[in-house]
């Protein structure tokens, strides 16, 4: 199921049915709506494409503002919101912030609201080309002892602290991994009673590709729409060598037993 997020009722209620039956759904976000059904839309959509401008304005929207209205209401917040308002305050320090932090700082946000860690994010960005970036792998750790026995000065001050980094730890010419780690305060930790540090390591990869060279460019009209197109169409190409390999392997497997 695809959605340019026009009609914007309609086709959250059809990502609402496709989610029920596992169907995939991506979405085309040519422009913010700013309203519920939209972001419904966008966090039930497992390929989400945007372009690097309206990127940007979706993280101001719906990082900084979340952000700040779960400091706001901090005694109605659940840990979620502690997150966001982490991540809200982090991202003012993080050093020489750039694009690629932005994309996974949205990407980030996309899969914790949808509670989905398969999603990808594909970002246009004209003349130079497009990125696409999926998390690779998540790890999460709890620890209790971080706090000194739960002192209560320790706890009121990282409640307080922006914890998140974002660090570039490698980088090739054609794609680039970075890793976001998180840290959050927690109280009754899965029902112990005990407060403690949840820390959340996600790794991302991105990869970069640069516009098609040596061409005469006439018109761009639906050029947006082919490259999704292009791009849905080579998941399918991609998912069904998958299966078939897998069918191969086991009938060889079955022949030599």
């Amino acid at each position: 199921l695809h959605s340019d997020t026009r009609h914007t009722e309609a086709a959250a209620f059809l990502a609402r049915q496709a989610n029920e039956r596992n169907v995939p759904v991506s979405v085309d976000v040519e422009r913010d709506r700013y309203s519920d059904e939209f972001d419904d839309l966008i966090d039930r959509a497992s390929f989400v494409f945007t372009n690097e401008n309206l990127m940007k304005e979706i993280i101001h929207r719906r990082v900084l503002s979340i952000s700040a209205s779960a400091s706001a209401n901090d005694d109605d917040s659940d840990d979620h919101d502690h997150v966001d308002a982490n991540l809200g305050g982090a991202i003012e320090y993080i050093p020489s912030r750039d694009f690629y932090h932005d994309v996974v700082l949205l990407c980030y946000r996309l899969h914790t609201l949808a509670n989905n860690k398969a999603r990808e994010l594909i970002v246009t960005r004209g003349e130079l080309g497009a990125v696409h970036c999926k998390m690779e792998k998540s790890e999460i750790q709890y620890n209790t002892q971080m706090l000194k026995g739960n002192n209560e000065d320790d706890y009121s001050t990282l409640m307080k602290t922006p914890q998140l980094t974002i660090e570039l730890v490698e980088r090739h010419e054609t794609w680039v991994r970075i890793v976001l780690q998180t840290t959050t305060t927690i109280d009754n930790y899965e029902g112990d009673g005990c407060r403690g540090i949840l820390i959340e390591t996600f790794k991302y990869m991105l990869c970069m590709v640069g516009p098609p060279k040596d061409i005469n460019i006439v018109d761009t009209t639906g050029s947006g729409d082919a490259f999704v197109a292009g791009y849905l169409f080579s998941q399918i190409v991609l998912e069904r060598m998958g299966r078939e390999n897998e069918a191969q392997q086991e009938r060889s497997s079955s022949k030599s037993e």
